[in-house]
């Protein structure tokens, strides 16, 4: 293996509160919320809860708990 060349470690993505999600961790159910801050996240939780969506509920609790 080449030590200059990136290992998947090194990519991922930030999110807007500037929590860094390196590839291994992504899946991509969560894709949909990396544009989303912690807070943003949490409101959504609340509409989800009022429409009765509890599968979105969990996909986005899953989401924060990586982030914290």
């Amino acid at each position: 293996m080449n030590p200059e060349s990136p290992t998947n470690a090194s990519w991922g993505f930030t999110t807007p509160d500037g929590h860094f999600m390196p590839m291994p961790s992504l899946k991509l159910a969560g894709f949909e919320y990396l544009s989303k801050t912690v807070a943003e996240l949490q409101d959504l939780i609340a509409e989800y809860i009022i429409a009765e969506e509890y599968e979105k509920c969990a996909l986005i609790r899953d989401e924060i708990a990586k982030r914290v």
